[in-house]
Parts: structure tokens; sequence; C-alpha cells
């Protein structure tokens, strides 16, 4: 959405003329009308927002207005001119981001939601007041070096010079023209002299002198001579009003800008549309009901408003406008600096641009035995009275080479050609005898006018002036020829740096376009040895068709010019860059940027400037209003979002779209910066503290100022003294006070005025304060707790770095003689301060001393192991009582509230000792526990536990036994009788259990068993010896093949066919002593007659 002009083309509407009444066509003026409605919109919905959430029911009847709400007014009031925007557009075929505004504010305020309507209304005005803010300053710029064509002119009419309108001037008519003034029409001389500037129309660098039937321009300027000019041509037939013709038609042939997010917003507006559509078909196809989608639809249009797409260029722009002004550069719309950063050709006029447009003084050419220095003296005198631009260009050459310049008699000025006088011979030098000589100093048509002739020699000198460029002037005395001084151009000293950087910055090409002649733009392209492509003596036409097919060559061409002749140029270009000034409001006009200052140096700047903000633009629309605004869309399609959640998530994007491009602030401004600025004071800050602070700068300064500083000190010291008498005394300490040594007073918390030290000396102390004194060990004082604190075991080691040993206070002899060291600490607070103060020197050593003392005592009558156990809280209470009465007696003044032992261990050296045995001790502990465990295991196992307890001794009755199975089962021998007891059954039941109870058993069993078998096998034998002493042949039969078939069950038979024929071999082997394993030889075959007996080895 845009509605200020973008191009020079509305600025030309005006036809080049400054309007009467600037402050009624200003752009802010006309503006006006913009501003108050965002300044309503804004009250309208800041007073809606404030009342809603006021929540005060008194404020809610404000909220309405003839019944409508506030914010509906002002989403009605603001969204009527972006409507009427909206269908102007469409009415066009234009469709752009305001046609979504228009769509999500008819949609929220038919689904009633006016307050996101307001919100949106807002912020699209919001930026639209923006961007005519930046072009109004640019249009207010341009316009006020808009003086190039005067609006009279001065007419002779019946014999009187009448000022008549331009526009009434006719062809034929004679116009005067003063210095000073610049010409009107297009017209001949016909009479009078001058110098006439041509640089703004043609681009030469220097004045054209002007004689009667010399040809005169409209816009140029006539410096010192009056003009009578007959009128040939008048307003657009002038070569000013051809040039504007020519830029208005460039402009026309300049293809249309359209901004990035109208761009933009014909491919973003259809998505949101379908999106919107889709989300709406969705909730009905979900929800089977229409009215289910229609608020995730108009969250949908209000998330995507395309406020951010908006805001993303004319945010970026304002926020450039630091650095733009700060460099003197004016801007008539974004869109010529997102040009500018696509630029890769830049093409420059020379005169006032690569040049600085004034005269300077070239080489000079002597003839006649004259130096430089005296020709510069002699046509010095001569110029002396002359006011041309030339004239004072050499006197102040001359002055700068400390010549006395003489007077000059006789003077002439020859507008147009040159001036002549008469100088005394004296002021020429030795060789000018006559009183007065006739100097002319000017070009070749005064010289000729006067007879004067050149010698063919100094033709050829002149021609090697020629070739550097320069206008000549020539300087003859008394007729004869001494001389010619050459006049140049100045370049710019920055100009050459500039190039470098540009073409660093990546530009590919640079170009020289100018209407001067060819030897003064070769001069300058060779001066700064960077231009690619030189044009000279173009006209305004030549200039903007060589851009035109620099242009279809594929190329971005950048145009910097300041006059007249420029304007095609600049308009035709890509971007156009005019130079603001007088005679240079047509170039402005034409141009997209205009530098109001410097026309080099901020370039680079520039260009890094134009390619930062295409990023700052491109990021915000295509991060956040794209990004943001797309999972807006998707949030709010779900149903997540609210409209007003929507609306709220909506301005997150704008905001970080505006926080975005204010980073464009500080483009290469660090150091004007607050942080920058913090920087580097702090360092100056350091300079001045390392210079204030230098030992040898404090030493000679002591050295100087010794006296005073003394006297300084001493009242310093004085005053000190005489204000240490007041004492302040808080609320946890008390205070005593000695004069002289003898106690004076007690002082309690307040606020006390005694005498200085050291009449009286104020000792305090925090009575109420725990304190602590260490024995045996040193570290750093604290206050102690109630507690104090927690001991240590003696095998950890002290590695703390602060922690010091005192082994003649910790080394302590032990009841048993065991040598221990002791650490403990004592905890006190100070009770009487009197007494604390004057019973002893050091109350502390002492009070250390006695608890010392007293711990050495209780050591000796105890062991080392009930000091590492049992005994140990008793030892520390004994000690606390011991000294507290020690402590009283010495009436030390103190309380004690504890004593602990901190670490009982060996001395140091014998520590590692002690771990081994006490090591030892443990094993054996351990090996004793395991045999005792392993040795009343086995007892269970063997005897069970009604036996461990007969064979503990415990009782002799073994029910009334106790309940423990492992009793003194030691020492036990088993007899009779203790068997008898293990043995013998009581209901049934037996003492002996576990295996042994069970190896009983199994040998009664046994013995049953074996007597049963027995008694049967008796029976068995006794029936057989009877069936034997009946039939002993058949019983001993019997008993035989029983025998064999009971012995040959169990071995292994071979047996052999007697049938088969042959010998026959049966080999018996031992199958482990040959390692055959259990392989068994097969039979071979034998003859009949050498068959063995069955089983019989050979031999």
């Amino acid at each position: 959405m845009h509605y200020v002009p973008e191009s020079a083309r509305a600025f030309l509407e005006s036809g080049g003329t400054a309007p009467e009444d600037e402050e009624a066509t200003s752009f802010h003026y006309v503006s006006a009308p913009l501003y108050l409605l965002t300044a309503l919109v804004g009250a309208l919905l800041a007073a809606d927002f404030v009342i809603q959430i006021s929540n005060n029911p008194a404020w809610e009847p404000y909220q309405t207005v003839f019944g409508f709400r506030l914010a509906l007014l002002a989403a009605v009031i603001g969204g009527a001119r972006i409507l009427y925007q909206t269908l102007e557009g469409l009415f066009d075929g234009r469709i752009g981001a305001d046609l979504a505004l228009t769509i999500a504010c008819l949609a929220a305020i038919i689904l009633g939601e006016p307050q996101v309507a307001a919100l949106v209304v807002f912020i699209a005005i919001c930026g639209e007041s923006i961007e005519g803010y930046t072009n109004g300053k640019a249009r207010q710029a341009v316009l006020s070096i808009f003086n190039l064509r005067p609006k009279t002119a001065h007419v002779i009419r019946d014999g009187d010079e009448v000022d008549v309108d331009l526009d009434d001037v006719a062809v034929g008519e004679l116009v005067v023209v003063r210095p000073g003034e610049r010409i009107p029409v297009d017209g001949s001389v016909l009479a009078g002299t001058s110098a006439v500037d041509q640089s703004s129309l043609t681009g030469e660098s220097l004045p054209i002198d002007k004689v009667p039937g010399d040809e005169v321009f409209a816009g140029t300027l006539n410096q010192f001579g009056a003009l009578s000019v007959e009128v040939e041509k008048t307003g657009e037939e002038t070569t000013f009003g051809q040039v504007l013709r020519m830029v208005a038609e460039a402009m026309e042939r300049k293809a249309p800008i359209e901004r990035t997010a109208d761009r933009l917003a014909r491919y973003f507006l259809p998505f949101v549309l379908t999106a919107a559509a889709a989300t709406l078909v969705g909730w009905r196809i979900a929800a089977g009901d229409w009215r289910a989608g229609l608020m995730p639809a108009l969250g949908v249009l209000v998330v995507a408003c395309p406020c951010p797409l908006i805001l993303a260029t004319p945010s970026a722009v304002m926020a450039a406008l630091a650095w733009l002004a700060r460099n003197g550069v004016v801007t008539k719309g974004s869109i010529a600096l997102e040009r500018l950063a696509k630029v890769d050709c830049i093409a420059f006029d020379k005169t006032g641009t690569l040049t600085r447009g004034e005269p300077a003084l070239g080489g000079i050419v002597t003839w006649g035995g004259l130096d430089e220095t005296e020709l510069l003296r002699i046509a010095a005198a001569a110029e002396k009275r002359s006011e041309h631009v030339l004239a004072r260009l050499i006197v102040r050459e001359a002055e700068g080479r400390m010549c006395v310049v003489p007077d000059i008699e006789e003077f002439e000025a020859h507008p147009g050609c040159g001036v002549t006088g008469a100088i005394r011979g004296s002021s020429l030098g030795p060789d000018y005898t006559q009183e007065s000589h006739r100097v002319v100093v000017g070009n070749r048509r005064l010289l000729e006018s006067m007879g004067i002739v050149l010698p063919e020699d100094f033709e050829q000198r002149l021609d090697e002036v020629e070739n550097l460029g320069p206008t000549q002037l020539l300087v003859t005395i008394d007729g004869q020829l001494v001389g010619a001084i050459g006049v140049r151009d100045t370049l710019r000293p920055e100009a050459r740096k500039v190039l470098a950087e540009l073409r660093a910055e990546g530009i590919e090409s640079f170009a020289l376009l100018t209407g001067d002649r060819a030897e003064p733009a070769q001069m300058v392209a060779d001066a700064l040895e960077g231009i690619d492509e030189i044009g000279s003596e173009l006209l305004p036409t030549d200039k903007a068709r060589w851009i035109e097919a620099q242009t279809k060559a594929g190329k971005k061409v950048a145009m910097i010019g300041d006059g007249i002749n420029d304007a095609p140029a600049l308009a035709s270009a890509t971007v156009g860059l005019a130079l603001g000034g007088v005679g240079s409001d047509v170039a402005a006009e034409a141009g997209d940027l205009v530098l109001m200052g410097d026309p080099l140096t901020p370039l680079p700047g520039l260009l890094r400037l134009s390619r930062q903000l295409v990023r700052v633009i491109s990021q915000s629309i295509y991060l956040f209003a794209f990004g943001m605004n797309g999972l807006g869309v998707i949030l709010c399609a779900w149903g997540i979002l609210s409209p007003v959640g929507g609306a709220i998530f909506h301005e997150f994007a704008s905001l970080a779209v505006m926080l975005n491009s204010m980073r464009l602030l500080w483009f290469e401004r660090w150091d004007e910066t607050r942080l920058g600025r913090g920087v580097e004071s702090l360092g100056g800050f350091s300079e001045v503290v390392a210079t204030a602070l230098s030992p040898s700068r404090l030493a000679f300064g002591l050295v100087r100022h010794w006296k005073m500083l003394a006297k300084v000190a001493a009242a310093a010291l004085l005053v000190y003294w005489l204000t240490s008498n007041l004492v302040v005394i808080r609320e946890d300490e008390s205070a005593l006070v000695t004069r002289f040594g003898r106690q004076e007073a007690m002082l309690n918390s307040g606020i006390h005025f005694r005498w200085p030290a050291p009449l009286e000396v104020v000792r305090r102390e925090k009575f109420a304060s725990i304190r602590t004194i260490p024995l045996g060990f040193r570290a750093p004082q604290r206050e102690a707790g109630g507690e104090g604190q927690a001991f240590v075991e003696w095998q950890s080691e002290h590695t703390r770095a602060d922690y010091q040993s005192r082994p003649e206070e910790a080394l302590i002899l032990t009841g048993d003689e065991v040598p221990v060291e002791i650490t403990a600490e004592v905890h006190y607070r100070i009770r009487d301060l009197k007494k604390f103060a004057y019973a002893s020197a050091d109350p502390e050593t002492m009070l250390r001393a006695v608890a010392e003392t007293k711990l050495r005592g209780l050591a000796a009558h105890l062991p080392l192991n009930d000091i590492l156990t049992s005994g140990r809280q008793k030892m520390e209470a004994d000690c606390l009582e011991l000294t507290q009465r020690a402590a009283d007696d010495y009436d030390l003044g103190v309380e004690l509230t504890g004593v602990n032992l901190l670490d009982v261990h060996p001395p140091i050296d014998v520590v590692p000792a002690y771990r081994d045995v006490a090591d030892a001790m443990e094993m054996q502990q351990k090996l004793v526990n395991d045999a005792q465990a392993y040795y009343a295991r086995n007892v269970l196992e063997a005897a069970g536990e009604d036996a461990i307890r007969v064979l503990s001794g415990s009782t002799s009755d073994v029910q009334s036994a106790p309940t423990s199975t492992t009793g003194g089962v030691a020492d036990w021998s088993l007899d009779d009788e203790l068997w008898a007891k293990l043995t013998t059954e009581t209901n049934g039941k037996s003492p002996l259990s576990g295996q042994a109870a069970s190896k009983l058993h199994a040998a009664h069993h046994q013995s049953a068993q074996q007597v049963q078998s027995a008694v049967g096998e008796a029976a068995r034998f006794e029936s057989l010896l009877s069936a034997h002493r009946s039939n002993q042949h058949l019983t001993r039969t019997q008993m035989y093949w029983d025998t064999v078939e009971r012995v040959l069950s169990v071995r292994p038979l071979t047996i052999i066919d007697p049938k088969v024929a042959g010998r026959q071999n049966l080999y018996l082997l031992d199958p482990d002593r040959f390692g055959a394993g259990n392989s068994v030889m097969l039979p071979q075959a034998q003859p009949e007659e050498e068959q063995p007996l069955v089983g019989q080895p050979e031999p």
C-alpha cells in the first residue's frame, strides 16, 4: 500500500518552477489529513482498550458513542480510506496489499471483532504516514534548492525597462540581463560583453566569454557585464524547456516502479484467501457446521494482514534516514535505494562532480626571459581591479607565492576578452626603463583586436599547454608577448579513493560523460586511473542514449550529475544521483537521490547502506511478514489462536519488523551510539587515569608542591585527630574506655563523644558472639556456633591449605601410655569485659593454656579406646567444666559454651604403622568371626539345634532350653552319659538331629536289614541242605549251571561257528595296552584241521 510519489515524474509536473506558496503545496501540508486521521484512529483505539482493561463499570458508558463502540468507529473511519483506495486500485486493474487489509477489516467488523479491525487499520495508516513523512522530507529538500529559472524578465518596451512575467515575453523583444542574474530566454547578444557560466547546461568547467553576436541560453548565469539579449526562444522552446521535455520523455520510457510489498501481495493475497476458505471448509467438514469455522477463518485473515509487509520498507527507510541526513543525502522513495543496491556500473559527470567546478592554475609558459613567478606577478597586477573569477584566481596565486602585486593605472576591462592597464616601469624591473608600460592580459580575440601578432615559435609552446586542457590567458607588455597562463578545473582530492572503494564494493565499470572538450576529459580520466570509458562533448540527449544503451545491454547504471545537461541521463538511468545546489534543481528533479553536500565522499557508504537496506527489507518480509504470519495462519486455522490472539501474534510480527529495521539506525556509526561512546569514554578515562597515576608524574608533582601537600596533610591529620572522639557502638557491642591507662567508663550501644586518642583508648568487643580457640592446630579465625565444628576421624588426611598443625600442643600421653595427638576447639563468649580486659594481657592465650592443661589431665586417666569411643563425650564435658572453673579462678571474665574434640589420632609419624596394626586387627577379628561362624554352622548341621543346647550344658532339661542355638559349644567331650542324653527320646523325639541323627538312623536301618538278610539266608541254606542230602548229583548240577549262567551273563562272548571252512584264528589282545580302544581283531580263515578251541589263545 503506497500513496506517495515514488519517482521524479511527480516533481517535474510543476514545470521546473518554484511554487509561490511552498507551504501550501508541501507534502506535509497535503498529508495533514492523513496525519490527523492516524491520530484520531489511534486515540479511539487506545481509549477503547483502556476502558476495557480498566474493568470499571463507571467507564463502560464512555466506550460507546451514539450506540457504536469506539473501536468500531476507529475501524470504520480509518478503513474508509483504505476501502476507497482499494476500490480505486481494482478499477485501475491493480491488486495490492490494501485489498488484504480491506478483506480482513470487513470480516472482523462483520464477525463482531471491532478491536481487531481497528488495530489492523491503525497499523496500516501508521505505515503510510511514516513513508509519507519520508517522502515529504525529500520533496522539501529538493524544493529548497529550486531557484534555477527566473520568474520574470527585464523587457524593453516603448523605451522603458519593465518587469514582465516570463510567460508574457515574446520572440523578438529585447531583454536586459544584469550581472549575477540568470538568463530567462534563449537569444543573441545585441550589446554588452560578459562571461556566462554555462556549466549547469553544457558541463563546461569555466565561464564562456560572450560578446555581441554570441548565443546565450535560458537558465545560464551571467556573471559580470550587463547584456542586452534579443529573444529567439521562450518557454518550452528554449534549451532549458527542451531539456525538461527530454527528461519527461525519459521518465515515460523508464520502466514503471512497483513496490516490493505490492509485488509480493499479488502472490500472498491469493494464498491467504485460499487458506481462509480452506479453514472454513475444513471446520465445516470436521464439526458439521459452517459457524464453527467462522472465527478460525477470521483469525487467518487477521493474522495474515500484510501489515509487516507494509511496514518493512518504510520502517527500514525511516531508520536509514539517520545516516542519509548525516551525510546530506535525500531520497525520493525507497525504490531508489533498492535500485542502487543492484547497480554494477556508475557514470559520472565531470564538471562539479569529479571536479570542483572551480578554476585552478594550470601550466605557465614564459617568453622573452621572464620566469613563471614574475609573469604571474605582472598578470596579477593587471587583473587586480577586476572581479572576474579568473582575475581573482591569478591574484590569489600570485599572493600565494609571496609576490608583491603593484598597482595599475588606466585599468580597462574588456568583458569576455580580458583586461588592459598601465604599469610603472619601476614595478616591472630594470629591463623596463619607460615611466609607464601597457600590459594586456586576455584571450586571442583581445590580442587580435589590438593588432598584437603571436610569434610562430610560441604557437608550438601553446600547443603543449593545450594538450593539458587549460584555458589560455596571454600576457603582453607594450605589444610584446611575454607568456601565457593556463587555467583548468580542479579535481576533487577524494575522487580516486572513492572510485577505489566503489570498485572494492563490486562496481564493475566506471564511465565519464561530459559536454566538455576531449582534452580536459582525458586529463581527468588519466588523473583518476579508474575510468573505463570516456565520453566527451556530449549533448544531453547523447548522455541519455549512452545510458539507455548500457541498460539494454543488461547493466544497472547509476548516473551522477549536477547540471541541466545531466537531467535526461539521470532520468534514464537505473538510479540517478543528482547534486543539490544552486543551478542544479532540474538535475535534482530528475534524480532519484539528491546529494546535498559532498557529491563523492558519501557514495561508498550510500551503496553499502542501500545493500544493507535491501537485506533488512528482505529479512523483514520473508522472515517476519511471511514466516511469522505463516505460522500464525497455521495456529489460527487449527483453532489454537482466536482472532484476538491472532491479532496479538500479528502485532508481534509487526514489532519484529520495526525492531529489525532499527538496526539501520546504527549503520556505520558505532562510535556515535551510547555503547560506542561508553567504550570510547572508558578508553579515554583509562588513558587519563594512567597518565595521572604515572609514577614519574606523581614524583614530579610531589617535588613541585611538597610544601602545600605537607600543609594539607597536617591539616587533614589534625581534623582526623579532633574528630576521632566520635565513637559509635553497635547493638551487639560493648566498649571499655581507659584514660591514661585507668578505667574511665563502660559504653553501651549508641553514639558517644570521648577524648581523642591517645588521651583515651576505647576497646570494643562483641559480647554476644561465640569465639573459638583452637587446640593442637591453627586455622582462620571464625565465629563458632553453639555446638562448634564436628569431629573428624583420625584416619582422615589434613589437606586444607589453611590448616597448620601444632604438635607441641596436640601430643598427649593417654592412660595406657599411648602417645596420641588430640585437636580440639574451645568456644566461649565474653561475660565481663572489664575482667576480660584487665585479668590478662592476652586472655585467649591463657584460656588456651588452661584448656590444654585440663585436656592433658583427663587424657592421662583414660585409655585410647575410651577416648576414641564411649569416653569421648564425657571427656568433652569434664574438660568444659574444669576449664570453666579455672577461668573463674583466674577472673578471665569469659563463659565457656563448649569443648569439641575434633581429631584423636596417633602422632603423624607413626600413623601409617597404626593403620597397618588396625588393618591387621580388623583382619584377625574377621578371621575369628569367620571361623566361629563355620564351626557353629558345621555343629548345627551335624547335631541340630536341640543337641547344641545339650552340648552347651546350659540346661539339663531339653524342653526348657533357651532359644539360642549357638551357646557355648566349645571344649566339650562326648562320653556315655552325654551320648545317652543325646540319644534318649522324650515323647518320641530325640535331641539329636541333623547329620548325626541321619547317620544314626541309617545305622539302625542297616543293622536291621543285615540281621533280616542273614536270617533269610540261613533259612534258605537249611532248605537247600535237606534237598542236597536227598539228591546230591542233581543238586550239584543245578548249582553248577546256575553259577555258569550267573558268571557268563556279565561277560562278553565270542561264538565261532564250527562249520566255517578253513583255518580260524582268534586274537585276544589288551585294547588299553596296544592303543586299540575297544576294537577286536576279526578272525581269519584257517584250515579245518588247525582250528583251536573256543577262547584258547595262540602260543
